[in-house]
């Protein structure tokens, strides 16, 4: 039985040459695409992974906003800004909350240092944030080893 089958696919890649050329270059193409695209998602879920983890795990950061609605004669559109007294009251009324820092931060910072020039977010914490925010610099990164001069973003 096998013998007959083997040889009648034989006489079938024969015939139909190209049909069967063509079959096994799209068998082929089709097994490189998926492996393809499965390594580049794999790749980029754990970019994206490293990069999150690196601002921290288990974290979340609130920030002011603007009100919605107009308050006994105030307009919309007014800027919320959180003060330490509100994240006290944050901690104190979840208990979820295990460690809390207020951040404060300057966007648009300029590091000039001879040549070399950089803009930046500055934002000092309090404390080291090591259990929280585990940031850690990678080569070929911007480094001084003079005090640099700092100013606003011009460029």
């Amino acid at each position: 039985m096998w013998r007959v089958l083997l040889t009648e696919f034989l006489g079938d890649l024969k015939a139909h040459k190209t049909r069967a050329l063509l079959t096994m270059f799209a068998i082929t193409w089709g097994t490189i695409a998926v492996v393809l695209l499965l390594a580049f998602g794999e790749g980029l879920r754990r970019t994206i992974n490293s990069g999150l983890l690196n601002a921290g795990e288990r974290i979340f950061m609130v920030y002011g906003g603007q009100t919605t609605r107009p308050f006994e004669g105030l307009p919309r559109g007014r800027r919320v800004r959180l003060t330490e007294e509100d994240m006290s009251l944050i901690v104190r009324f979840v208990d979820q909350i295990e460690e809390a820092s207020p951040s404060y931060g300057r966007w648009g910072v300029t590091l000039e240092f001879e040549d070399v020039r950089t803009c930046v977010a500055c934002i000092p914490r309090e404390g080291d944030g090591s259990s929280t925010m585990p940031m850690s610099p990678s080569d070929g990164g911007f480094s001084f080893s003079a005090t640099p001069s700092l100013s606003g973003c011009s460029d």
